[in-house]
């Protein structure tokens, strides 16, 4: 006798299940949001080579896995009928992109990034594209040192006067854009791997607009802008 008379359980339907590897690597997909194929190759090759089952899978939640086979990449995205731009951009606060009215998508929260860490991920986009440039696209792995990251860092938002003080603002932002999935850990040798999700994650044209943006102020000022004390 059910323990609330009022309530009927709804019975399953009569139609397949889905599969235990699909369901599986769907699971991993919405826990991650990233695969990538040099460190989850099953998974991602899963991901490639079902995508149908894949997509099925992901339909009822308004999601959908996207591909990028030449870099080896699986990441997750919202459905078309949600998002007019690509779901995975995250614009700085008070962008363009920021008035979306669109994004209503109640499984996902859209991640806002401030002036420090947009500007950040801009100049972390160019030392990746200047890998691809040079390696090939999927050529690798780009890293970029911390003493060059702080360094332009510092040449738009200015020195603090105490570099104990810039490298924690650094690595503070680092570890922000860690949690997006764009770069790994700082490495022992102070190199800072950038991961292959960025070519995704960032609208180019924005980032490059806050990048003018900010070279302007300087070349007005006649130096660069201080935006922390």
């Amino acid at each position: 006798m059910p323990e609330n008379p009022g309530l009927e359980a709804t019975p399953l339907e009569s139609g397949p299940l889905t599969p235990p590897a699909i369901k599986s690597v769907v699971q991993e997909l919405l826990r991650t949001g990233v695969v990538e194929a040099e460190e989850r190759p099953k998974v991602y090759e899963l991901l490639r080579q079902r995508p149908r089952e894949i997509a099925q899978a992901l339909e009822p939640l308004d999601l959908q896995c996207r591909l990028d086979e030449v870099r080896g990449l699986a990441y997750l995205s919202v459905g078309r009928n949600y998002a007019g731009d690509d779901a995975a951009d995250m614009p700085p606060e008070g962008g363009a992109e920021s008035a979306n009215t669109g994004w209503t998508h109640p499984l996902v929260r859209r991640q806002r990034l401030n002036l420090e860490q947009s500007l950040l991920l801009a100049l972390l986009r160019q030392h990746y594209l200047a890998h691809e440039q040079q390696a090939g696209i999927g050529g690798g792995v780009a890293r970029v040192g911390l003493a060059e990251l702080g360094a332009e860092l510092a040449t738009h938002l200015g020195e603090s006067g105490s570099d104990q003080k810039d490298d924690k603002r650094l690595r503070q932002l680092l570890a922000g854009l860690k949690e997006h999935g764009v770069v790994g850990d700082v490495q022992d040798n102070g190199q800072v791997p950038i991961r292959p999700v960025i070519a995704h994650v960032a609208n180019p044209e924005s980032l490059l607009a806050l990048l003018r943006q900010l070279e302007g102020l300087a070349a007005q000022d006649g130096a660069t802008p201080g935006l922390t004390p």
